[in-house]
């Protein structure tokens, strides 16, 4: 007889439809010039009406990479819905926060100038 272990890690409750009414000027957050911010929210914006359709790129990053989720995220290390969004990561899911945006690119068109 052969037994098998299976482990399922399932998040509930984390993540939530996108609060378009987020105060994205006054959030707090770094870049302070408002016009950066409202050219990061609008990237962030596009990409969670068809977050199949887009890369992420990071300013870390080497290469973009797909979007997991993206909405408010109430999780570690927010604890308050908080617009945010995963990609693929080395080890897994990464969260990040919507101002950490470097550039978006459209699926299927990397390497040329689609970015937003």
């Amino acid at each position: 007889m052969k037994f098998v272990t299976k482990t399922i890690t399932e998040r509930i409750g984390e993540w939530s439809p996108i609060d378009e009414t987020f105060d994205y000027i006054d959030s707090g957050v770094y870049p302070n010039n408002p016009e950066t911010r409202k050219e990061k929210w609008d990237k962030f914006l596009c990409c969670a009406k068809a977050p199949e359709k887009w890369l992420i790129n990071e300013y870390y990053l080497l290469k973009p990479r797909r979007i997991v989720h993206i909405g408010m995220y109430d999780g570690w290390p927010y604890w308050k819905p908080s617009p945010s969004f995963s990609i693929e990561g080395t080890f897994g899911e990464e969260v990040h926060s919507w101002y950490e945006i470097a550039q978006v690119t459209e699926i299927g068109k990397e390497g040329r100038e689609s970015g937003k």
